[in-house]
């Protein structure tokens, strides 16, 4: 049995609006992604979605796109770095991966302070 397998058990009980794939794309974007900050992502599709409503161009999709991209590095890893005692993963797989290796090279009082700066 796969990691995906409970997509196809009859038995597990699911509470989410699109069922076991749902969570599974939840699962996906949240613990082995950018975490928290996935929730971005929502931004992205808004302004595709205002865009073709109205036939026309109100909001720059690459402007949002590029905005979006850098968001979710810097809010997953400053989650991971601020709330990585937590048991759930805010800043997911990404943030903790690229917090630890800053901490590694800059340690903890470097990696602080390139994120004060980036993030301000």
């Amino acid at each position: 049995m796969g990691p995906s397998s409970f997509l196809l058990d009859d038995e597990l009980q699911v509470s989410n609006l699109l069922g076991r794939l749902g969570a599974w794309t939840a699962h996906l974007f949240i613990y082995k992604g950018f975490g928290v900050a996935a929730l971005l992502f929502c931004t992205f599709f808004f302004v595709v979605g205002i865009n073709l409503l109205t036939a026309r161009r109100v909001f720059s999709i690459w402007r949002n796109l590029r905005y979006v991209t850098i968001g979710l590095v810097i809010a997953s890893v400053c989650s991971s770095f601020l709330l990585g005692g937590f048991s759930f993963p805010f800043g997911g797989r990404v943030g903790d991966m690229i917090a630890h290796w800053l901490e590694l090279f800059l340690g903890t009082v470097g990696t602080a302070v390139l994120l004060v700066v980036v993030a301000a």
